[in-house]
């Protein structure tokens, strides 16, 4: 999708309002009858109000969105912010991740086009209305969202790898326990060896960053657990496209790096750097 501007926000608007006013408007021979619209390409235009489902293409036709439609009725300062969150919400700009930092901590990193569009929004002033703050935090927590649902979904590929991992190295198949609770504090159950009976509970972390920069983030019942158990190891599995890298851990190498408790105060999650143990390392071959 084309990054957002002050001209293809305008044009946009205008697009949309076209295609309100006449119900024949034809958006997509736009394509050739008009290379720009209000000075900006009209296939940047279309891309965007397409990708931000300000439009519905059924064939070769298109009409107007419940969101387009509204758009197409106004283009004050409420509806430019309505317009950028849609383009938050559809885009894969590096800069959304600022967002949670807060207007002043980003601001300074935004792309001009951005700074300038949100600056038209009247979503920089000071002091800042309620409206204003509410918006902010709205894009916070969608990022803030999006991104837990994006770690949960390594540590799920962390987890499946462990499954197979473990069937292959035991013959047997393991349990998806964390899949069923989060509340074990361990993620996958399965046996010490071949032939074994004995339990081996595995609390799994995965990551994409390179060893050198990558953490583990281990919960204070997850350690709890693991000194509590009989046979307890810690996967780490590090992921970069099809290569597959897995380390295996027992709970008195990372002993060392666990906090203690000081007074009355306790700890709750500690990071541990991979690159403490990427010695431990080994290539997976499925």
């Amino acid at each position: 999708m084309i990054r957002l501007s002050p001209g293809i926000l305008v044009s946009s608007y205008q697009l949309l309002k076209r295609m309100y006013e006449y119900e024949d408007y034809d958006v997509l021979a736009q394509f050739t009858r008009n290379p720009s619209i209000d000075g900006t390409k009209t296939l940047d235009v279309v891309d965007t109000i397409v990708a931000c489902e300000w439009i519905e293409v059924i064939g070769e036709t298109a009409k107007l969105s419940p969101r387009g439609i509204k758009i197409a009725q106004n283009f004050d300062s409420a509806i430019k912010r309505l317009m950028i969150e849609d383009y938050i919400r559809h885009s894969t700009d590096s800069w959304i991740l600022l967002i949670p930092r807060g207007r002043k901590e980003c601001s300074p990193y935004l792309p001009p086009d951005i700074l300038a569009c949100i600056k038209n929004a009247g979503l920089l002033m000071i002091p800042a209305a309620d409206d204003i703050v509410l918006w902010w935090d709205k894009q916070a927590q969608f990022i803030r969202k999006e991104q837990e649902l994006a770690i949960l979904e390594l540590g799920r590929i962390g987890e499946k790898l462990t499954l197979e991992y473990e069937k292959g190295r035991t013959g047997k198949e393991p349990v998806w326990k964390s899949i069923e609770s989060n509340l074990a504090g361990y993620d996958v159950l399965s046996i010490l060896e071949k032939g074994s009976t004995v339990r081996l509970s595995i609390e799994v972390k995965t990551s994409e960053k390179p060893i050198k920069i990558a953490n583990a983030y281990i919960t204070r019942h997850e350690w709890d657990v693991a000194i509590e158990s009989a046979n307890h190891k810690f996967y780490f599995w590090q992921i970069d496209g099809n290569q597959k890298m897995l380390a295996t851990l027992d709970t008195t190498e990372l002993q060392p790096n666990i906090p203690k408790d000081e007074g009355e105060g306790m700890w709750q999650i500690v990071t541990i750097p991979f690159s403490k143990y990427a010695d431990r390392f080994q290539l997976y071959n499925n």
